[in-house]
């Protein structure tokens, strides 16, 4: 070690002020409200989904997002990828619908997963589940064969017969003038 004292740094040689470095920008639009689709909110949306078991509406639930907005952002995704837009506003309306398709595919696969593991054992919950999910590929396919026989016959009343009918049925006495007749009457009084 050595005796002498230890010397201060030297100030900056052009002694101009320094300028303290810019704050970090934030996320979100700062005149506006904070958006929801955020990374977050997609990841939840397609855990739920890769379950397998819960649809769109409840997938938006457990992420804290009301069912119809979600539907709106799929819709506006399904929009951008078919007229091909590639806009960075759509940018997240598509990539949420391409990972939301992902996720219900390995949800779909999870559920398929299970049925074939648990052959030996009791398929028959994931069988329903599927069944309900995919009716056109699991469900119950029933054949209804029959005659069916149309015994009454039709009336077809005039509109007064048809109104008297109604009045009769209701408990009210029909007009002894035609309704026509009583229109007309009070035009005539106005």
């Amino acid at each position: 070690m050595s005796d002498q004292p230890s010397v201060p740094p030297s100030p900056p040689a052009n002694d101009a002020p320094t300028t303290p470095p810019k704050p970090k920008r934030p996320s979100f639009n700062p005149r506006g409200r904070k958006p929801k689709l955020t990374t977050e909110t997609r990841r939840k949306v397609c855990s739920a989904l890769a379950l397998g078991t819960m649809c769109d509406a409840s997938a938006a639930r457990f992420a804290g997002i009301n069912p119809s907005t979600l539907k709106r952002w799929v819709a506006k995704g399904r929009d951008a990828i078919q007229t091909g837009a590639t806009d960075p506003r759509s940018k997240k309306y598509r990539s949420l619908c391409t990972a939301m398709d992902r996720a219900r595919d390995q949800g779909r696969q999870a559920l398929e997963a299970y049925v074939a593991k648990g052959a030996s054992t009791d398929p028959r919950v994931a069988l329903e589940v599927l069944s309900r999910k995919y009716p056109n590929e699991w469900g119950r396919k029933l054949a209804v064969s029959g005659e069916v026989k149309h015994e009454h016959e039709h009336v077809v009343l005039s509109p007064q017969d048809a109104r008297e009918a109604l009045m009769r049925k209701l408990g009210i006495s029909p007009p002894s003038a035609p309704i026509a007749e009583v229109r007309v009457l009070s035009e005539k009084a106005s």
